[in-house]
Order: C-alpha cells, then structure tokens, then sequence
C-alpha cells in the first residue's frame, strides 16, 4: 500500500502535523515521546490529540490502537475526511495516490485554524 517505510512516516507525521504535534514524528517514524504516549493510550493529550496520535500509530504499526467507531465518532470533520480519503488512496492501489493525499493532507493543515487541534 505505502511505496516505502518514509512515505508512511510523512502520512503519520501528516496526522500528528494536524493535532499540532509534529513534534511527535520525524521523517525516520516515531520519537520515543510518540511511543511513551501511544503506549499510555495518549497520555495527558486532549481527547482529539490522542485519536489522532492513536491513528498514527495503527498505521504505523499495523494494529487497532483505535476503533473505527471512536475514529468516527470523535474525530473532527476535517481529521476524519483526511482519514477517509486515505483510505480510499489506499484502495486506489497505494503509492502515487497517497503522494497525491500528501499533497492535500499538507494543504489542509496549512489552513487550519491557530488554535484548533
């Protein structure tokens, strides 16, 4: 699905980049802070950092760090359409359509609001 180990790094930066945790995540995977959090469900992070952590790292990891059904219920609009239209660039064969949701994902988080995770 993913062209390589750094693409999926910069989808999960791009989730982390949107709950203004950038911090979190470097071009090589996670910081050992994003791991100390995922492993605590979140830690002290707010209710939308944390699912968007959480997203991060089912991604990364390939496991259920987060439901489908919390994603969908808790997730802010513009974090669930992100989400949503990963998916279907994973569908879309992977590679060049999640460049093309790079792209766009970057775009979004570009003109969030201050303030707002």
């Amino acid at each position: 699905m993913f062209s390589s180990e750094s693409q999926l790094s910069r989808v999960c930066r791009a989730f982390c980049a949107r709950g203004r945790l950038t911090e979190l995540w470097t071009e090589a995977g996670p910081t050992v802070l994003a791991r100390d959090l995922a492993e605590r469900g979140g830690g002290p992070l707010s209710s939308g950092q944390r699912l968007l952590l959480l997203v991060a790292w089912s991604l990364w990891s390939a496991c259920s760090h987060v439901t489908v059904g919390e994603a969908f219920y808790n997730l802010d609009s513009t974090s669930l359409t992100m989400l949503g239209k990963l998916m279907i660039a994973g569908g879309q064969g992977g590679g060049d359509a999640i460049e093309a949701w790079l792209v766009e994902a970057e775009k979004v988080i570009q003109r969030r609001k201050p303030g707002r995770a």
